[in-house]
Order: structure tokens, then sequence, then C-alpha cells
């Protein structure tokens, strides 16, 4: 096998190094296989890289050879000592220097660190910021002669490569940070504007309470409790709705069966459709006699967009329509509901699966739709929606059997 030049092993070594990205939440590892690459690139016996925090505390060590723990704290507390005292003597501006460590006498401070044997060594710091975090140490030519300048500028491109990837990683999780923290305050933005209205109706609720106490009307003291009543049912959904949305547990899977389920979320339905005079289609063909499904949660998502579906229809002649069937060609089950109510639009469209989110007044939590995803999801399935604004909404869910 033809040995690769010298360039095509820098411009190899460079190419995994930019590749180490993908261990983003593995930094132990990043150095781990730095050092290493370092290593073979110099042609080196064994390497080290040190690396330490903002605030200049030790943070981690890895080394290529095999030691015990007790001599990997022992060189870890040696070489952590020289840097800090470098670094005092020295200053910030003089460490971020290269030609600093490309001196004799700087090597020399360190080669007493690393044991026995030690001839040559390399030494290079890996900028952060502005400030060095890390130094990489490759120790002995495996020819046993002394490193080339060619060694030392290989080594310091390895570590110039390995700042800016380090940097990538930096600023990839300050990013996702970020995000995290705009996605929470986007949901305790939600949740304040729901938990306002519901201690709004407590409120209410309490207020109308007192005053039929105190003026011995009972009737206005039954109703007032029903408004409070179902204001703390509201809490409760609420804390439900949060706890099943943020599990990570996997559903419990048990074999159902479809086309009762479907049946009995359509009968749960029909009093509210009948009061609102919507006509309620239901169709189930060919399903399976069994499943293996989390019963509880697709039951629950069906019947939250049959819910959905009656309070979009305000007009006459409204009509929901709810359709399963199975699909023997792909093995899924296809479940519909569609109705003619007021529809979406593609704005609408776009955010409708998110938490919180609506442009309406709604009874429901701002969950729903959330939940129904990460359910269908759960079963490896899938959901999508078509909507015209003005003429209706479909929802089709696709369920493996």
């Amino acid at each position: 096998m033809r040995k690769r030049s010298p360039e095509k092993r820098i411009l190899k070594s460079l190419l995994d190094i930019s590749n180490f990205t993908n261990f983003v939440e593995n930094p132990g590892l990043i150095l781990s296989l730095l050092i290493e690459k370092c290593v073979l690139l110099t042609e080196a016996e064994w390497g080290v890289i040190i690396s330490y925090d903002s605030a200049l505390s030790l943070d981690d060590i890895q080394v290529t050879k095999v030691l015990s723990d007790k001599k990997k704290s022992e060189m870890s507390s040696l070489l952590d000592k020289k840097i800090k005292t470098l670094v005092d003597a020295r200053g910030y501006n003089a460490v971020l220097t290269e030609d600093l460590w490309m001196k004799d006498d700087t090597k020399k401070i360190f080669k007493g660190s690393l044991g026995k044997g030690v001839r040559d060594i390399l030494l290079c710091p890996i900028e952060k910021k502005g400030r060095f975090l890390d130094i990489a140490i490759a120790v002995n030519k495996k020819s046993k002669a002394d490193f080339k300048k060619i060694d030392q500028k290989n080594f310091s491109i390895m570590c110039r490569e390995a700042a800016i990837v380090v940097e990538n990683i930096n600023l990839f999780k300050e990013k996702l940070n970020t995000e995290r923290m705009a996605a929470i305050g986007q949901t305790i933005a939600g949740i304040s504007h729901y938990v306002k209205n519901i201690l709004q109706g407590i409120s209410t609720g309490s207020y109308l309470i007192n005053i039929g106490i105190k003026e011995k009307e009972i009737s206005t003291v039954k109703e007032a409790w029903e408004v409070v009543s179902k204001n703390t049912d509201r809490i409760s959904d609420l804390v439900m709705d949060m706890l099943y949305y943020s599990r990570e547990k996997k559903p419990k899977m048990q074999d159902c069966e479809p086309k009762a389920l479907i049946e009995d979320v359509a009968q749960l339905i029909r009093p509210k459709a009948e009061k609102k005079n919507i006509k309620l289609n239901v169709s189930v063909k060919n399903l399976p006699s069994y499943i293996c499904a989390n019963e509880k949660g697709i039951h629950r998502s069906i019947l939250n967009l049959l819910s959905n579906a009656a309070d979009a229809c305000d007009k006459k002649n409204s009509l929901i329509n709810l359709k399963a069937v199975f699909a023997q060609e792909t093995g899924l089950i296809k479940i519909s509901i569609s109705d003619n109510g007021k529809g979406m639009s593609k704005e609408d469209l776009k955010r409708i699966f998110q938490p919180f989110y609506t442009k309406a007044k709604r009874e429901g939590t701002g969950l729903g739709l959330a939940i129904t995803k990460k359910v269908v999801e759960e079963h490896n399935g899938s959901i999508k929606v078509d909507s015209e604004l003005g003429k209706g909404t479909t929802f089709e869910i696709s369920l493996p059997c």
C-alpha cells in the first residue's frame, strides 16, 4: 500500500478534525481524538492534551498511552502547576503566541512533568476566544530523532484547526441554549395567558359565592361554584397535558380493537355535534381485529381532532366525516377527520402543532394538537393536515399495524 504524501496526510487529518463537531455532546472524546490525530501526523510515540475552563481551572486531561489513574493524576497535577506558573509569569498575551511554546526553555519546563524517557516534545496552545484553554503535547519522535520544523508546523496547523472546531462547537451550544430559552419563554407566555384566564374565572366565581353567602342566595352560590369547579378542572387538564407532552418515556403498548376504539370516540362526540346541529358521519372499513397501540393515547388524539372539528363548525349544514380504513398495500390504518367549518390560513397551518399556539379563544389547554402529533409519532405514524380558509379542514393520521 502506497504511503500518502505529507500534504495528503495533513489534509486528511484536517478533514477528520473538522468532523469532530459530530461529537458536540462529548468534549472528552473530541480531545482524545484530537491528540490521537496529532500523534499520528507527527509520528510521535504518544501525546497528551490538557484542558481548562474559562476560569483557568483544570477541566480534563487525555493521554494516548495507557497510564494508571495514579500516574495520570500525578502528570495532570504537574502539568497544571507548570502551565499556571507560566501564565502568571508571562501573562495571557505571551502565552497565546506559538513562539513561546517552541522555545527550548519552555520545552525544558514541561519535559520533567511527563515522566522518564522524554527526549523531545512539541507544544502548542489551542486558543478559544483570545484565551488559551487547551495545551496539546506530542512526545518523542518514533524514529528516535528530534522533531523537525515541519512537525512543529503541522502540529500548529492541527491545533489551529482544532481551535476553530472547538469554537464552532461552543457557538452551536450557545445557539442551542438560546433556542431552548426562547422555547421556554414561549411556553411560559402561553401558560401565563391561559392561567391568567383561569384565575380570572376562579376569582369571579369566588366573588359571586361570597355575595350569595352574604345574601343567602343558594342559587347564586350554586351557579358561582360551577364556574369555580370548571376552572379548577381546566387547571388540572393543563397540568396533565404538560406532563404528558414533556414525558420522555415510551408509552405502554397493548392489543386493542381499532374499530371499537373509533366507534367509542364517535359516541363521545355525538352529544356535542347534535347540540350544534352538526351531522356526524362515521365510516369504518376493513380494519384489522387487533393492533398493538397505546389505546388511551390514540383515543385521546382522535377525540381531540373531532372536538376541534366541532368547534370549527358554526354554520348551517355543518358536517364532520370520520373515516378509518386499512390500506392493504401499505399496511397502514388511515384515520381522517374532515369538516366544512372555518378552515385555517396558510400561516396557521405552519404553526398549529406548536404548543400554546392559537389565534382564537379556546376552552382547551393549547396543547391538544401538540400532544396528538407526539402520540402519533410515538407509534411511528404520521399526521398531516389540509385546510382552506372558509371551506374546512381535514386531518389524516397514518398508523402502522
